[in-house]
């Protein structure tokens, strides 16, 4: 081997030389070197996701007694991250037979609750600037809550409608009727109780209810995209005039449920409509009893039917219903712990069903909570 060679020999050891060992520092680096290392990670472990089985739904208890009073026809929202609850009437003091309860009698509220958690309760308002009122409905809308109707034993039915963009100082305003359709005849704003309300489409819709003083029902159906200015969609609906029915939006549609008339017949039609105007009967007779003063709500993308008062045996036990498509029911596995009512609340909170009060089938007004829990 020449002196050449040998000078380029000796050179390309020293430069594998140096390659390989920068290549091992560099493979060991420390991360904080900011290069990762080369070595072979395991794999991530995959989550198993236990799917959703609706008839598995059961009941929890969380409160048996809140610090708001016991009460039926109340209203209740979720709104900024909290529960919000106002209103409706406690008879427990009440003496009746026959099932008549001497409402007039009965004490009412317009006080204001929230709850972050469903358990722990905050009275915000002692007395709202509105009479106190039952079976008044609270929606939000427009990033604001709305109340709207109802009735109380000093101002009779509200002509009213209140409105918060923070749940504790409220705003006062007067509908206007606005009379844009062809229909005949002058528009009023509907003063009712026993209504339903429903955020569709960017609108505020009113459906239904009764003057239960003038033995009167409606099935008119209203909506507004302000919450001032208001437009009558419906004069009559196909649907029979009802009140304490339910009302849900749910795959793109307005959907309506259950309710009452005046010669006390129950209803368990179910209709939707996708525009307001037009109204499809899905069914004359679902798979639940005729039932009033229960409650729709849409959970875990299905369509829920959520208590009745089961104090006529004939009637059935208390159940919760669920469906995939407003089309096909099924009751859950297993029925809840709660008493039958009519009149509670319930509402979806936290990845949960909850419900409020109500007044049970032994004629007891309730301030209980209930939860909804997956097994």
């Amino acid at each position: 081997m020449t002196s050449n060679e040998r000078i380029l020999f000796f050179t390309s050891v020293v430069v594998l030389s140096a390659l390989v060992v920068g290549g091992i520092f560099f493979s060991f680096r420390s991360p904080s070197a900011g290069t990762a290392r080369i070595f072979p990670q395991p794999a991530a472990e995959k989550k198993t996701e236990i799917p959703f089985r609706p008839e598995n739904l059961v009941w929890q208890e969380i409160s048996s007694s809140t610090p708001w009073t016991a009460r039926d026809s109340h209203a209740a929202a979720v709104f900024q991250g909290k529960i919000w609850l106002t209103g409706g009437l406690n008879g427990n003091s009440l003496s009746f037979e026959d099932g008549r309860v001497p409402y007039e009698n009965a004490e009412y509220f317009n006080d204001i609750w929230y709850s972050e958690d469903g358990a722990n309760w905050t009275r915000v308002v002692e007395h709202a600037p509105w009479p106190p009122r039952r079976s008044q409905q609270l929606a939000v809308f427009k990033r604001k809550l709305w109340l709207v109707g109802g009735w109380g034993p000093k101002d009779g039915y509200a002509k009213e409608i209140w409105t918060s963009d923070n749940g504790i100082s409220w705003e006062e305003i007067i509908p206007e009727s606005i009379f844009k359709n062809s229909e005949v005849g002058l528009q009023k704003f509907p003063e009712v109780e026993g209504h339903q309300l429903v955020v569709f489409k960017d609108k505020l819709w009113l459906f239904g209810g009764v003057r239960y003083t003038d033995r009167k029902l409606v099935n008119e159906v209203w909506y507004t995209d302000d919450g001032s200015n208001w437009e009558r969609a419906v004069k009559n609906a196909p649907w029979d005039p009802r009140w304490d029915h339910g009302i849900a939006e749910f795959r793109g549609a307005m959907w309506v449920t259950g309710g009452m008339d005046l010669a006390d017949n129950e209803f368990n039609d179910v209709w939707r409509s996708e525009d307001g105007f037009r109204w499809e009967r899905i069914t004359e007779h679902a798979p639940w009893a005729a039932r009033q003063g229960h409650v729709m709500l849409v959970y875990k993308d299905y369509l829920w039917v959520i208590g009745q008062l089961n104090d006529d045996p004939a009637k059935g036990k208390n159940d919760v219903w669920f469906s995939p498509d407003g089309y096909e029911w099924k009751k859950t596995d297993t029925d809840p712990a709660w008493l039958g009512r009519e009149d509670h609340e319930a509402l979806v909170f936290k990845d949960a069903i909850w419900v409020f009060g109500g007044m049970t089938s032994d004629w007891k007004w309730s301030n209980e909570v209930w939860r909804s829990v997956l097994q």
